[in-house]
């Protein structure tokens, strides 16, 4: 089954002349998952407004340098602090809500919304997480403990993810793949969660179309091989 993409979705209705599917899918971008076997059919109930509709949080990161603002975004995927080239440990001091909770040592820390639970998330070990669910992860990287596992808080708190003094190493913020540089010691992250999620439309429900993603794109609970059912004497 191909999945298509909005670039592929652009194309093809702009072949059509379809200005309002055009104009859909830009709204949508590349959120949803529409099949080649259904596409026109999706579209067409889409634009007849007989959708369901899934609202992606987003996360809104803020980079304060002595205690002054001096970068702000919005993600609708992940922030991660790394390492980065070094081939040292940095040691970050967590924050939820100014209770710090723990400092890690550790390759990094990723931080997603439930949208980006699939992707640089679950290569880390964090956990597959639906995007109707009302969260925020984190997820440590390679931490140089056995027992630093992948954390859900929820979605009002604020996190805060401070370059330790003693840090072994400088960091780097990522935001949703976009690198925005160094994180020097004594600089802190702090995340919330954005009033203003993301309208995603699905193809038939969230439900139907999440566990169908999981499993055609990740192969979710998919075996090769399968068991030979007991047979009694």
């Amino acid at each position: 089954m191909q999945i298509f993409k909005f670039d592929r979705f652009r194309e093809l209705a702009d072949k059509r002349g379809a200005k309002e599917e055009i104009d859909l899918i830009e709204r949508m971008d590349d959120l949803v998952c529409l099949y080649s076997n259904n596409f026109r059919k999706s579209i067409k109930a889409a634009i007849q407004g007989k959708f369901f509709l899934t609202l992606r949080s987003r996360l809104v990161c803020r980079i304060f340098s002595d205690d002054e603002l001096v970068f702000k975004t919005n993600i609708l995927n992940e922030a991660v602090i790394d390492r980065s080239g070094s081939s040292r440990v940095v040691n970050l001091k967590c924050y939820c809500d100014n209770v710090k909770f723990t400092t890690i040592s550790a390759d990094g820390v990723l931080v997603s919304t439930p949208t980006g639970s699939t992707g640089y998330n679950i290569s880390a070990g964090g956990p597959i997480t639906h995007p109707a669910v009302s969260g925020i992860l984190f997820t440590p990287m390679c931490a140089h403990s056995l027992s630093a596992r992948p954390l859900l808080f929820p979605d009002s708190v604020v996190i805060k993810i401070k370059v330790a003094k003693d840090s072994n190493s400088i960091c780097y913020c990522t935001f949703d793949g976009k690198q925005y540089g160094e994180l020097k010691k004594g600089m802190y992250l702090t995340i919330t969660t954005s009033k203003y999620p993301v309208p995603s439309i699905n193809v038939n429900n969230s439900v139907a179309d999440w566990f169908q993603a999981i499993s055609t794109i990740l192969g979710w609970n998919e075996r090769k091989i399968k068991q030979k059912p007991y047979e009694e004497d």
